[in-house]
């Protein structure tokens, strides 16, 4: 975007409240023309996403479900999607076969020349044709354990490849899956009407939608700047929602004040329509952590000492501003990554709005890996379901959240490290 700095224009509403008409304000016509070419834009974007699902079948193979999606742990989940068929399959099992053969024929060639040898009066008979001598059999077994050798140098490089292929093609797939879940996610939620929220924030794209919120890519019209749009279904139970609203509004206001680099940043916030409450946050383009770590497998130590550290140091400024971040959130499902810099959901510090739930506590009980679905992660990266992250139950902690956090953040550096989380004993 070429807009002023974040924060500057949303960050600067009062939570929607503010003027809208500042001096960063776009005039009214180019407003309008904006939007409509953004949508233009999305409609686009929409149709070009369908045309490369339609391709990439042909090359990835079809997948379907062998029970209900959403259920379970995410494990279970994945092992829920079947692959069929796909060029790039079939090239890797032809890839498995040639490794195979070349395997076998170096394991004959060794077991053929461990037993050849001259036989006794080779050298002295005087066959028909002319007799061998030591020095040519020597020679001809010599010859044979270099192409052994050179046999299994190529092994190595074709075994290299079906790793390096067969990672992708598994990196591929779940982007693929992720893609086709997101657009039945928006056909079945039939968004296509592009609404234009707080005459402000041009809706573009639907991310994810669960019970309690529904989030959006979106565009701010006023600053410009790409951003991500949630609106939070209040509890119906609730009965004072007049206040249950301005306690959103409070707790927000405290959010946007808190400015680190680790954490998604608010830039506004403001009522919405039937109850509900709107959420604005920075639009990143960071890489979720779990699909970079299958796409390129582990990280270097260095690199992950230093992501360790970015964590902890998040960690220590959020307790000091007096605010709790679920241990669950600190998990690679749910932090984004690039070039080095990690970020945690900002969204994962809103206690009220954050399961639609009347307590505004944000953690403290023992269970500290629960289930939740209101991470900004999870809007970009998991638009079908509620909640994207295991549904683990951490053990009792005391009510000690850090704790919880701590560990949180182990079981993320082993998986960097190592491309899989711990073995629970």
């Amino acid at each position: 975007s070429c807009g002023p700095p974040r924060g500057s224009g949303a960050g600067a509403s009062g939570g929607g409240r503010g003027a809208r008409g500042g001096p960063q304000e776009l005039p009214h016509f180019f407003r309008a023309a904006l939007a409509t070419a953004l949508r233009e834009q999305a409609l686009a974007e929409r149709r070009e996403a369908r045309e490369r699902l339609c391709r990439d079948a042909q090359r990835l193979g079809r997948f379907r479900r062998t029970m209900l999606v959403g259920m379970g742990s995410a494990t279970d989940r994945e092992a829920s999607v079947q692959w069929e068929g796909g060029e790039e399959a079939l090239q890797i099992e032809d890839l498995k076969k040639r490794i195979a053969s070349q395997r076998l024929f170096v394991e004959s060639s060794r077991k053929a020349l461990n037993g050849k040898r001259l036989p006794e009066g080779a050298a002295g008979s005087s066959g028909g044709a002319a007799p061998m001598s030591q020095e040519e059999l020597d020679d001809e077994i010599w010859e044979q354990r270099e192409l052994c050798f050179s046999k299994l140098e190529a092994v190595k490089r074709d075994e290299a490849e079906l790793k390096e292929r067969e990672q992708r093609l598994r990196a591929e797939r779940d982007e693929h899956l992720r893609q086709s879940r997101a657009i039945e996610v928006e056909d079945h939620a039939c968004f296509g009407h592009f609404h234009v929220l707080s005459s402000r924030y041009q809706l573009l794209r639907l991310l994810s939608r669960n019970a309690h919120s529904t989030a959006y890519r979106a565009y701010d019209l006023t600053t410009p700047q790409h951003c991500v749009v949630r609106v939070h279904t209040l509890d119906p139970k609730v009965t004072d929602v007049q206040a249950r609203l301005q306690a959103s509004a409070r707790e927000c206001d405290q959010l946007r004040e808190l400015k680190v680099p680790g954490v998604v940043g608010l830039l506004d916030h403001f009522v919405h329509e039937g109850g509900s409450f709107a959420t604005v946050w920075e639009h990143t383009d960071y890489d979720p952590l779990d699909v970079y770590l299958r796409r390129g497998g582990p990280l270097p130590e260095k690199e992950v000492r230093g992501i360790v550290l970015q964590l902890l140091s998040t960690l220590r400024y959020i307790e000091a501003k007096g605010l709790r971040l679920e241990g669950q959130d600190l998990r690679s499902s749910r932090l984004t990554l690039r070039a080095g810099e990690v970020k945690v959901s900002g969204a994962a510090l809103l206690g009220l709005l954050r399961k639609g739930t009347g307590s505004a506590r944000p953690l403290v009980g023992a269970r500290a890996l629960v289930r939740s679905s209101s991470s900004l992660h999870d809007a970009e990266t998991q638009p079908d379901s509620c909640d994207r992250g295991d549904t683990q139950d951490a053990e009792d902690d005391g009510g000690d959240w850090g704790r919880s956090a701590v560990r949180s953040v182990g079981i993320t550096m082993h998986e960097m490290l190592f491309s899989k989380t711990p073995e629970v004993p």
